[in-house]
């Protein structure tokens, strides 16, 4: 059976519930030596695409600073969220 690769995706905000444009996202896994990583757009919406089936991934906001020396990201809550990508999760599309 070949693999079929899998997509996370949602938004993110910031406390007061501004999306947050230009956060860098990865999902990682330590068990399996893989990760993506993916940037917010305008609407603070973002997808992971190209995640391995029966993996398990943390995704984390990945702290990165702009030419001044300057980050987007002052803390992250909660600084960590498992993800666990199997091949049930996975649908057939409808045509």
């Amino acid at each position: 059976m070949p693999w079929v690769l899998s997509s996370v995706f949602g938004t993110v905000t910031s406390l007061s519930g501004v999306p947050a444009e230009g956060i860098t996202l990865e999902a990682r896994s330590v068990s399996r030596g893989y990760f993506e990583e993916t940037t917010t757009d305008s609407e603070g919406k973002y997808r992971l695409r190209g995640l391995l089936p029966n993996t398990s991934y943390s995704i984390n906001a990945v702290l990165k600073w702009d030419k001044e020396g300057h980050s987007k990201i002052e803390r992250a809550s909660p600084s960590s969220i498992p993800v666990e990508v199997s091949v049930s999760n996975h649908q057939k599309p409808t045509i």
